[in-house]
């Protein structure tokens, strides 16, 4: 039976993860990501709803700005390459041509790493594309682009590499000052050296 702190290692590692994949996903070559609700109690008003019932129960907003679709609502599943999507499927000129294309894959010929449930609606699709990020909704009705959650998962990244510098320059910091105590020891190990009374009868001689 696992113990709690081989299960909080665990989980600490799962998180790296996933913040390593969504780094990965909002920066770099093109690829797409899939996120979808965690399994939480809470959040079953937003499972499988579309946008319609969403503003209906006053969770989204006419100006699309959620309440509640936010990133931290959300687990990031699969991250994948768009250049292997496009090498295994024809006729991918538009954005739309693509998350049609991810639509298919993700219900028909699901990849063997692939633990999510097939891909439905209250589930989102982010692509990058050309340098540039963008988050899809999958609606009733084809997607709807939500920008808010693309600003989000941004802002997150940025403070989570703000965090990671911290963190990297705060270690840094404590290896010089451990050098320096280290140092100071030995200094004051030698001085003490020379005033033992060994050393001061072989002076002495």
């Amino acid at each position: 039976m696992m113990s709690e702190k081989q299960r909080a290692a665990e989980n600490r590692d799962m998180a790296d993860k996933k913040q390593m994949q969504e780094m990965a996903l909002l920066s770099g070559a093109d690829k797409y990501g899939i996120y979808q609700l965690k399994d939480d109690p809470e959040l079953s008003r937003l499972r499988f709803k579309g946008t319609w019932s969403l503003k209906q129960a006053g969770i989204l907003k006419e100006n699309a700005e959620a309440v509640a679709v936010k990133p931290e609502n959300y687990d990031l599943v699969y991250v994948g390459d768009l250049s292997e999507l496009k090498a295994k499927t024809a006729g991918l000129y538009t954005q739309e041509d693509t998350l049609h294309a991810l639509f298919e894959e993700f219900n028909i010929y699901q990849p063997g790493d692939y633990t999510g449930h097939p891909l439905s609606v209250g589930d989102i699709v982010v692509l990058r594309e050309e340098g540039k990020n963008s988050a899809h909704y999958v609606d009733t009705t084809g997607y709807t682009e939500m920008p808010h959650f693309i600003r989000m998962l941004q802002n997150r990244k940025k403070k989570e590499q703000e965090t990671d510098r911290a963190r990297s320059e705060g270690r840094q910091m404590r290896k010089e000052s451990l050098r320096e105590k280290l140092a100071e020891r030995k200094d004051l190990a030698a001085d003490a050296g020379k005033n033992h009374p060994a050393k001061k009868q072989e002076r002495s001689l």
